[in-house]
């Protein structure tokens, strides 16, 4: 699927495509190999490994620094998120929050397929919120950055849940 919106970082670039009802993004290098991408379900999927965002706004903070506002909606759960690429940094930081309406209707955590080579270029760190970070595991080729046991839900008012992370390229 082409790229429907496209950033560079470094060597590297990030795509945004929407195969289905939902944004996906990826970082390629190059030669155009994926080494990270997300996983978001389809459009079948109630819940996904990832949140599902139908929207997405792009802004161009400043020469380099564009930042990508996306929302969306899965079950009765409400996701936001922002993710800037900052080109001078070297970095791509997003911040997600999800807000739950019932204990059982999402995982709120943000799931990536990690590609050969990904290691070599890439940094990846969860970024500490309120005194709590987010989790962060790797197992099977797969990246795994949130809260993937939710805590318990306020059943009338719903709960937000936030996490943050970053990538980095390595120098």
């Amino acid at each position: 699927m082409p790229a429907l919106a496209e950033t560079l970082l470094g060597p590297l670039r990030l795509q945004w495509s929407r195969p289905a009802d939902r944004w996906t993004h990826q970082l390629v290098d190059a030669s155009g190999q994926p080494l990270l991408r997300s996983c978001e379900g389809g459009a079948d999927d109630l819940f996904g490994p990832s949140p599902a965002y139908q929207e997405m706004l792009v802004e161009y903070l400043a020469e380099g620094v564009t930042e990508f506002q996306l929302m969306g909606q899965s079950g009765k759960t409400i996701y936001s998120a922002s993710a800037r690429l900052d080109a001078a940094a070297g970095t791509l930081e997003f911040d997600c929050c999800a807000r739950v309406k019932q204990a059982t209707s999402a995982r709120a955590v943000a799931s990536y397929a990690l590609f050969p080579g990904a290691q070599a270029l890439l940094a990846w760190e969860p970024l500490p919120l309120a005194g709590e970070t987010p989790s962060l595991s790797e197992r099977s080729g797969e990246l795994v950055i949130g809260w993937p046991q939710l805590p318990s839900v306020d059943a009338v008012r719903g709960t937000a849940y936030r996490w943050r992370y970053r990538f980095r390229l390595k120098s």
